[in-house]
C-alpha cells in the first residue's frame, strides 16, 4: 500500500514539473517572437527614414531648427519669385519703350514737320527779358492769348521778383497766334508795355501745345544763352520763388536736371468726353513713358538743349508733357527727378503740404492772399 501511494505521488509531481517546464518553454518562445517582431519593425522604420532622405533620429529632437530652416528657404523662394516677376515686368516695359521709340522715329524727309522737326519758328512778338544779359533763372509760362488776367496776377506776385539772394530772375510768357484782330492788337500793346511775351507762328490751340513747348526751348537757347536754370509753369500756377532759389543754390545739380512731379506708367484717356482724349491713331500704345506733370518743372540748360535737338526727328504728338518730358527723355536716356519734400507741389488750398514747403502751387483762388503767405519768408534780399 505504501509503495502504491509513493508511485502515485511521484507521478503527480512529475506531471506538475513537466507542465511547468512546458509553460516556461512556451513563454521563452513568445519572448523571442516579439523580439524578432520589434527588431523587424525597427529595421523597417530606419529603412523608411533612409528612403525618405530623412536624417537620423537626433534631428527630430531639433524640430524648431528644422522649421526655421524651412521658413528661411521659403523666404528665399518668395524673394526669388518676386525678383523674377520684377525682371519680367522690366522686360515687358522695355519692349513697350522700344515700340514707342520705333513709332516716334521719323525715317523720311516727307514726314518732317516744318515747325516741330525743322524748327522753322517765326515770332510775331519777341521779348527783351534777356536783352541786357541772361538772368540766372528764367521762367517761361504757357499762357493763352485771352489770359491777360492770369498774366497780370503773375506780374503782380511772383513774377515781380527780379532779384533774390543775389540771383537775377526773369519771366516770359509764351503764346501762339490768334485770328481775332482786336485780341492781337491788345497783345501787341501788352507786349510793348511789359516786354515779356513771345508769340509763335502757330494757332494758340490746346493741340498745338507741343509747338509752344518746343518753340519755348528754342527761343530761350538762342535769346538767353547764359541762363543757369530754366523753369516751366502754366499760367494758373504760383511759383514759390524762395523755395526755387533755395533748391537751385543747395540741391539742384548743374547738369542733367529735369525736376518735376513724375507720372509713372500712365496711359492715354480713350473716352472722347474729355479734352484729353487720345485716339488709337494718335497714340497706339496703352502706356506712356514716365513723364512730368505739366503745371511746372525745373531743368538745366543742357537738358533743354538736348531735348530741343532730339525733337528734330521725333514724330509729333500733341500732349506736350508726354512728348517733351516723356518721349524725348526716353529717346535721349534722361532720368526724371521726382519732387522731394520741401520742394514739392501743392495741388489746392486744402492740401496738407504747407505753403513754405511747396515750390509750385495750383488751384489757388486768392492769389494775393497766398502770395502774402510766401512773401514774409523771402523778405530779405527780394527786389
Amino acid at each position: 500500500m505504501f509503495l502504491t501511494f509513493v508511485v502515485r505521488r511521484w507521478t503527480l509531481l512529475f506531471r506538475i514539473v513537466t507542465a511547468a517546464l512546458v509553460l516556461l518553454w512556451i513563454k521563452q518562445l513568445s519572448v523571442r517572437h516579439h523580439g524578432k517582431h520589434d527588431t523587424l519593425n525597427n529595421g523597417l522604420y530606419l529603412r523608411k527614414l533612409r528612403d525618405d532622405s530623412l536624417q537620423s533620429a537626433e534631428v527630430h529632437l531639433k524640430k524648431p531648427l528644422v522649421k526655421k530652416a524651412n521658413m528661411k528657404l521659403q523666404g528665399e523662394k518668395t524673394k526669388a519669385s518676386k525678383f523674377l516677376q520684377y525682371q519680367r515686368f522690366r522686360n515687358k516695359i522695355q519692349l513697350i519703350y522700344e515700340d514707342i521709340l520705333n513709332w516716334s522715329r521719323i525715317v523720311s524727309d516727307e514726314e518732317l514737320d516744318p515747325l516741330l522737326n525743322r524748327h522753322h519758328f517765326a515770332y510775331h512778338l519777341r521779348s527783351g527779358v534777356c536783352s541786357d544779359g541772361s538772368p540766372d533763372i528764367l521762367t517761361f509760362v504757357h499762357s493763352g492769348c485771352e489770359n491777360f488776367a492770369k498774366r497780370q496776377l503773375i506780374r503782380k506776385t511772383w513774377g515781380s521778383v527780379k532779384t533774390f539772394k543775389g540771383l537775377s530772375l526773369r519771366t516770359v510768357f509764351m503764346l501762339g497766334e490768334t485770328r481775332i484782330q482786336v485780341l492781337q492788337k491788345s497783345l501787341e500793346s501788352e507786349s510793348l508795355l511789359y516786354g515779356d511775351m513771345v508769340q509763335g507762328n502757330f494757332g494758340d490751340a490746346y493741340k498745338n501745345l507741343t509747338y509752344k513747348h518746343v518753340m519755348s526751348l528754342g527761343w530761350i537757347l538762342k535769346a538767353c544763352q547764359d541762363v543757369k536754370l530754366i523753369v516751366k509753369v502754366d499760367d494758373d500756377t504760383i511759383l514759390n520763388v524762395h523755395n526755387l532759389v533755395d533748391y537751385f543754390q543747395n540741391r539742384a545739380p548743374k547738369n542733367n536736371l529735369l525736376y518735376c512731379s513724375v507720372y509713372y506708367r500712365q496711359g492715354p484717356l480713350r473716352h472722347n468726353r474729355t479734352k484729353w482724349h487720345v485716339s488709337q491713331n494718335e497714340y497706339p500704345f496703352m502706356k506712356f513713358p514716365n513723364y512730368c506733370e505739366g503745371f511746372g518743372y525745373v531743368m538745366s540748360p543742357d537738358v533743354a538743349r538736348t531735348l530741343y535737338k532730339a525733337s528734330g526727328d521725333a514724330r509729333y504728338f500733341w500732349v506736350d508733357d508726354v512728348y517733351v518730358t516723356g518721349i524725348l527723355t526716353l529717346k535721349v536716356g534722361l532720368t526724371l527727378s521726382d519732387l522731394t519734400d520741401g520742394y514739392s507741389y501743392r495741388r489746392d488750398e486744402h492740401s496738407n503740404i504747407g505753403v513754405n514747403r511747396a515750390m509750385f502751387m495750383s488751384g489757388v483762388k486768392n492769389w494775393q492772399s497766398m502770395w502774402n503767405k510766401i512773401v514774409p519768408k523771402q523778405s530779405s534780399g527780394v527786389a
